[in-house]
């Protein structure tokens, strides 16, 4: 299961900046009532009723959210770049370090280091798209991104995920661990 930091805080109430670098318990963070369904999860013996447990759980809760409490977002730096606005619209102080403080407040990592997953994303999305279509050139790729050049990318790739990009690329093919890579095709 993957939420969001603003979307789990929306949903639970508390700040995720506390759990960011940093491995705890669910019992530790979550109420019983979260505890239950992660529970229950364990005696669900298919995928699909394991999928279907959450999304029953999360629908309600989420249609109990207000919709001005959450923007839809499609990639990383949508979701990015609407924090980024509400938290430069929102209390005391709009100045760039009381913007920057309310992001790291709010989603754990400051903006910059937001912007640059963003980035990562963009060009994984890119190589994905060549890779279904031909041969990746990663220059290209790179450049495309916002990158400075390939190994710029390359570095980005391996501080993010530990893998160079084409291996990132064979695995997110061949390896079922890396099927939340292929949301976005």
């Amino acid at each position: 299961m993957l939420i969001m930091p603003d979307a789990l805080h929306a949903l639970t109430g508390f700040q995720p900046a506390g759990l960011v670098d940093r491995s705890c318990d669910a019992a530790d963070v979550f109420c019983p009532e979260w505890q239950a369904m992660l529970n229950a999860l364990f005696e669900k013996s298919h995928l699909a009723d394991r999928v279907r447990l959450i999304e029953d759980f999360l629908e309600t809760r989420w249609r109990a959210v207000p919709a001005d409490r959450w923007r839809s977002a499609r990639t990383y730096r949508d979701w990015a770049e609407g924090l980024a606005m509400r938290a430069l619209m929102s209390g005391v102080g709009r100045s760039v370090r009381q913007t920057n403080r309310r992001i790291r407040s709010w989603a754990g990592l400051p903006l910059a280091s937001l912007m640059g997953l963003s980035r990562a994303e963009r060009a994984l999305i890119d190589a994905q798209i060549a890779h279904a279509h031909g041969r990746v050139k990663w220059a290209d790729v790179a450049v495309d991104a916002g990158y400075a050049d390939q190994s710029h990318l390359c570095r980005e790739a391996r501080r993010v995920t530990g893998l160079s990009p084409q291996r990132l690329l064979a695995r997110i093919e061949s390896d079922e661990c890396f099927w939340i890579y292929r949301l976005w095709r």
